[in-house]
């Protein structure tokens, strides 16, 4: 239904052009822009066309009626390629689809007569070679209002003219603009596109960070990346407070030097913002902080939090799942702090009641009895993505890991640069028949030919259909024999990068089992 809905719109586009182009065929203002010379068959072949598709206008209706107003919207439904073409007829269509009464224009004076959302999907540094030299005199009009969507690296006397331009994306970072240029960028977004502003690594400073805020109240920035900016505890609250009239929802203040205090004050004045992701990794968070924070999220719209390589240990991991319970939080990254495994233990247990799908605990030195006990208390939890990597694992407890795993909602599990050798890889794939565990990341550990065969073998009664093994040590006979047990599992994906396979082998696999193409994804 709705292809055929497509469809028809782009048939009516079709037949409205044609409509408009015999209409402008009489006028003179509307000669071509550049004539193609053509034979005469040619000429009457393209004639005949236009009449035919003309009579089938006329039998749907007489579109030179509509509303001038229409006829932008009804052009949105071209592809890129057709817009050239349209482009190209006369004076009027250039007019219609660039809003330029002539090409050629030069000079940001020259705005269009009318806004089109024909951007492109590429960004445009400022700082390369040919661009570079550019200034708001001798920049072609057209493509810095209509077709420049995100740009890096805009210079200052650009900015007063981001009004009436396609410009949706800024990266400026490292731009050392400081608190003077960011609170003046933030200006002349008012009436502009822009929704997204990178402004990391710009020693914008706390009061910098205060006025930004306060100027795009009123803007359609949603996404705001303010890394590395020297923001601190007050810049954090101050910041926070303003962001009630904003659009702002995604908050990045990693790298900001932000303590327990300004962790805390910041999640208290979150209540009534739109604000739902927010990033403060790398900051000085403790346990205080990390508990207050989580308190003050209840009645906020926040669901995703970032907080790895901060201070947070196990009482403090305790704690912020505790207070989580009842909150929106439903992503939690705590990556790169000091939890350990009875932190993680108690962690867990806190999950039950919270609505936390997704855990990142990467880096936390929770061992082979953490590992166990997490599982454990994951039963019964909303977890379905864990990750696990680089927390000492061993064999012993990835194989007790994947059998706590049996009652648990987990598809997704990360145990990349553990200590995983071929006893332990055997065993977890032997716990993991029974799982929901689809997708099973074991990159960076030791299980070499003989785990990676046995792994194999096991997960013929299993549910994963992804599996990462790069720089596992696998030579050519282990990935011989690891293609061959996976010959009727569920994976469709093997990532076999970093390892020992050779290209004749890669090769013969390839020969011996034809259908690998079309059952794995071999990404060597």
């Amino acid at each position: 239904m709705n292809r055929n809905y497509k469809l028809s719109q782009q048939f009516v586009v079709r037949i409205l052009l044609i409509s408009l182009f015999l209409q402008s065929c009489d006028t003179s203002i509307n000669l071509p822009i550049q004539r193609e010379k053509l034979e005469d068959a040619q000429v009457e072949a393209r004639m005949e066309i236009i009449t035919m598709e003309a009579e089938k206008a006329t039998e749907l209706g007489k579109f030179e009626m509509l509303p001038i107003e229409l006829l932008p919207e009804i052009l949105t439904y071209l592809s890129a390629e057709e817009i050239k073409e349209v482009r190209g007829v006369n004076r009027a269509f250039y007019k219609l689809t660039t809003g330029y009464d002539e090409p050629g224009l030069v000079g940001v004076e020259n705005r269009p007569s009318q806004y089109k959302n024909t951007a492109i999907n590429k960004e445009i540094d400022f700082r390369e070679t040919k661009i570079s030299k550019l200034t708001p005199e001798t920049i072609p009009s057209f493509p810095f209002y209509q077709l420049m969507g995100q740009v890096k690296n805009l210079p200052k006397e650009f900015w007063p003219y981001l009004q009436g331009s396609s410009v949706h994306t800024i990266n400026l970072g490292y731009n050392q603009i400081g608190a003077e240029g960011a609170s003046q960028l933030a200006q002349h977004l008012q009436g502009s596109s822009v929704h997204t502003l990178h402004l990391g690594f710009n020693q914008i400073g706390a009061e910098g960070a205060n006025q930004l805020i306060q100027h795009l109240q009123g803007s359609k920035v949603h996404t705001l990346h303010l890394e590395s900016n020297q923001i601190g505890d007050a810049g954090a609250s101050q910041l926070a407070q303003h962001l009630q009239g904003s659009k702002v929802h995604t908050l990045d203040l990693s790298w900001n030097q932000i303590g327990d205090a300004g962790a805390s004050q910041l999640a208290q004045h979150l209540q009534g913002s739109s604000v739902h992701t927010i990033n403060l990794g790398c900051n000085k968070i403790g346990d205080a902080g990390a508990s207050q924070l989580a308190q003050h999220l209840q009645g906020s719209s926040v669901h995703t939090i970032n907080l790895y390589n901060n201070q947070i240990g196990a009482a403090g991991a305790s704690q912020l799942a505790q207070h989580l319970q009842g909150s929106s939080v439903h992503t939690l990254h705590l990556g790169d702090n000091k939890i350990g495994a009875e932190g993680a233990s108690q962690l867990a247990q806190h999950l039950q009641g919270s609505s936390v799908h997704t855990l990142y605990l990467n880096g936390n030195q929770i061992g082979d009895a953490g590992a166990s006990q997490l599982a454990q208390h994951l039963q019964g939890s909303s977890v379905h993505t864990l990750d696990l990597s680089e927390n000492q694992i061993g064999d012993a407890g990835a194989s007790q890991l994947a059998q706590h795993l049996q009652e648990s909602s987990v598809h997704t599990l990360n145990l990349y640069n553990n200590q995983i050798g071929a006893a332990g890889a055997s065993q977890l794939a032997r716990h993991l028949q029974g799982s929901s565990v689809h997708t099973l990341h074991l990159s960076w550990n030791q299980i070499g030919d003989v785990g990676a065969s046995q792994l194999a073998q096991y997960l013929q009664g299993s549910s994963v259909h992804t599996l990462h093994l790069e720089s596992n040590q696998i030579g050519d006979a282990g990935a011989s024999q690891l293609a061959q047990h996976l010959q009727g599992s569920s994976v469709h994906t093997l990532y076999l990068s970093w390892n020992q396979i050779g290209d004749a082998t890669q090769q013969l696999l390839k020969e011996q089992y034809p259908l690998l193409s079309g059952i794995f994804r071999f990404i060597w």
